[in-house]
C-alpha cells in the first residue's frame, strides 16, 4: 500500500513537472508563432486571387523543404524495372494522359507535377508552369555515360541524387534505360528477355512512399483495384476518454525531448570520432537482393514477432558491427519510423504519422534483437510521441522556412529513419509491360537525419535499401552493412527450416 501511494505521488510530481514545462515551452514559442501564423493565413487567401498559384506546401511539407535548385539529398527515387522494351517517347505519352492530365473526379489530381515551388509573403506556395513540357522531365536516358560500371541501380541513384533541378520547374524526373542490366547482378540464361529500368526522382516534399505507389500503380498503371493498405503499427487502440489525452501528451512530450536530448550526444560523438575522414558530404545508396517475403514470414512466425522486426534487428545487428569500430560508441540511438496514416488522400501529399524507436548498438543475439525491436514496434501502437511530433510539425512547419530549418538542425535531429510499406501484391503494367521489380530510396535530409532505411514490398518479396551520408558510413562499410543483412538473412532462414 505505502508503495502505491509513493509511486501515485512521484507519478502526480512528474505531470506536474511535464506540464509547467509544456506551458513555458508554450509561452515562449507563441509570441514568435502567431504574428507568422496570421501572417501565412494573408498569404494563403491572397494566393487564391492569383489564377497560377496552386496550394501552399503544408506545414509537414514544409519540414522537407529546401533549395532544389543547387545540390540537395532530398529527393526520393523509385526504380522499376519492366519486362519488355518501352521508349521514352512511348512512356512520355503515357505519362501524360494517365497522370498529368488524369482528374479524379474533375480536379487534376497531381497537378503539382506541373507547378514549380515558389515564396508568396515568404512561405512556399505551388505556382503554374507556363512552359510545361514533358520532354523536360522524362529522358532517355539518365547519362550520355556508356560504361557498364556506372550503369548499376546503386551508382545510377548516387548520380542523379544530386542533380539539381532547373530553376521553375516541378521537382521531379523521369530516366527511361532500355535493353538495361545491372553489372553487379547474376542473371539466369533464361533471362534473356530485354528489360527497362525506368527511375523516377521526385523531391520529398511533394510525396511520401504511397503517393508515389499512388502515381505509379493507379496512375500510370492504371490499376484501379490497387487499394492502399491500412498501416496498423501506429494506430492509437486505445478506447479515447477526457482524462487520457493530456497525461499522455504530456508523457510523449518529455519522452520525446530525452530522445532529442540524447540523439544531440549521439551527434557530438559522430563529430567527435571523425568516422570517416575522406567525407565530403556524399550520399552512400547500397540495395540488398530481394528477400522472399514467405520466408520472413516464416522467420517472424518462428520467433512470435513482426515481420519488420525480423528485417530491423538484421539492418541494426549489422550497423552496430560497422559502428563499433570507433571508440566510445553510444549504446542506443532513438530512430524514426514513419508510415503513411490510414486516411491517405492517394494524391501527391506527405501524410505521415511518426513515431521513435530505439536501436541498439550493443552487441547480442540475432533472437533477442528482434524481440527488443518487436515490443519497440508494439509500444507504436499507443505511442504519444506520434500526436506530439504531429503537433511540432504542424507548429513549426507553418512558420518561414528559415525558421523551420532553424527548428530541425537544432532539436529534431534522428541518426537513423525508417521507412515500411508494402506495394502491390498482384503486380501492376505500365503500357502492358509487366512490372517485375520495384524497390526505391531517398535521400536523408541534411537537418533531421544521417541515414534512412527503406523496406519496399512489391508481388512475393521485400526489398531493403539503405541511404547514409558518408560523414556516418563510408561507401564500403555501407556496402558491409548490406551484404551482412543478405547473409545474416540467409543464415537465419537456414536455421528456421532445419527445425
Amino acid at each position: 500500500m505505502f508503495n502505491v501511494i509513493v509511486n501515485r505521488i512521484l507519478t502526480g510530481f512528474y505531470y506536474f513537472f511535464g506540464f509547467l514545462y509544456i506551458l513555458l515551452f508554450q509561452l515562449s514559442i507563441i509570441p514568435l508563432w502567431l504574428p507568422v501564423f496570421v501572417l501565412r493565413q494573408i498569404a494563403i487567401l491572397t494566393a487564391k486571387w492569383r489564377r497560377d498559384f496552386g496550394r501552399p506546401l503544408s506545414p509537414t511539407d514544409a519540414l522537407l523543404a529546401e533549395d532544389v535548385t543547387k545540390k540537395h539529398t532530398g529527393s526520393a527515387m523509385i526504380l522499376l524495372t519492366l519486362k519488355g522494351i518501352i521508349s521514352a517517347k512511348e512512356l512520355r505519352v503515357l505519362f501524360t494522359k494517365n497522370v498529368i492530365e488524369h482528374r479524379h473526379p474533375k480536379q487534376l489530381q497531381f497537378p503539382e507535377l506541373k507547378q514549380y515551388q515558389t515564396k508568396h509573403f515568404g512561405f512556399i506556395f505551388y505556382r503554374d508552369d507556363p512552359d510545361f513540357k514533358i520532354e523536360n522531365y522524362i529522358h532517355p536516358d539518365v547519362s550520355q555515360q556508356r560504361d557498364p560500371d556506372f550503369r548499376s541501380y546503386e551508382t545510377i541513384l548516387e548520380t542523379v541524387s544530386y542533380r539539381p533541378y532547373p530553376p521553375k520547374r516541378s521537382a521531379w524526373e523521369m530516366f527511361v534505360l532500355p535493353n538495361y542490366k545491372d553489372p553487379k547482378l547474376q542473371y539466369d540464361d533464361d533471362e534473356k528477355e530485354p528489360k527497362t529500368l525506368v527511375v523516377l526522382r521526385i523531391h520529398h516534399t511533394q510525396i511520401d512512399g504511397y503517393s508515389l505507389l499512388s502515381l505509379l500503380i493507379t496512375g500510370l498503371g492504371r490499376k484501379t483495384s490497387y487499394v492502399t493498405p491500412k498501416p496498423k503499427t501506429l494506430q492509437n487502440t486505445e478506447v479515447l476518454n477526457v482524462s487520457n489525452p493530456l497525461p499522455k501528451f504530456i508523457e510523449g512530450f518529455v519522452n520525446l525531448q530525452k530522445g532529442y536530448l540524447h540523439n544531440i550526444s549521439f551527434k557530438r560523438w559522430l563529430v567527435s570520432s571523425n568516422r570517416n575522414p575522406q567525407s565530403v558530404g556524399k550520399v552512400h545508396h547500397r540495395m540488398c537482393p530481394s528477400i522472399s517475403k514467405d520466408l520472413v514470414k516464416k522467420i517472424a512466425q518462428r520467433y512470435n514477432v513482426r515481420i519488420p522486426s525480423v528485417l530491423m534487428a538484421i539492418v541494426t545487428q549489422n550497423l552496430e558491427r560497422v559502428l563499433v569500430k570507433s571508440k566510445n560508441m553510444p549504446s542506443h540511438a532513438f530512430a524514426s519510423y514513419g508510415i503513411p496514416m490510414p486516411n491517405h488522400p492517394g494524391s501527391l501529399t506527405l501524410h505521415v504519422k511518426v513515431g521513435c524507436v530505439s536501436l541498439s548498438l550493443l552487441k547480442k543475439n540475432l533472437v533477442v534483437r528482434m524481440k527488443e525491436m518487436n515490443a519497440e514496434f508494439l509500444k507504436l501502437r499507443d505511442d504519444p510521441t506520434t500526436e506530439v511530433i504531429r503537433y511540432l510539425g504542424s507548429l513549426f512547419g507553418s512558420l518561414f522556412p528559415r525558421m523551420t530549418k532553424f527548428f530541425l538542425r537544432n532539436s529534431a535531429y534522428v541518426p537513423f529513419s525508417i521507412t515500411n510499406f508494402a506495394g502491390d501484391t498482384e503486380g501492376f503494367t505500365i503500357g502492358g509491360r509487366e512490372c517485375l521489380n520495384l524497390t526505391g530510396t531517398c535521400g536523408p535530409h541534411e537537418d533531421i537525419s544521417d541515414a534512412l532505411i527503406v523496406f519496399m514490398g512489391h508481388k512475393d518479396h521485400i526489398n531493403v535499401s539503405i541511404c547514409v551520408n558518408d560523414n556516418l558510413l563510408s561507401g564500403d562499410e555501407a556496402e558491409e552493412v548490406i551484404q551482412g543483412v543478405w547473409n545474416d538473412f540467409n543464415a537465419v532462414v537456414k536455421q528456421v527450416l532445419q527445425c
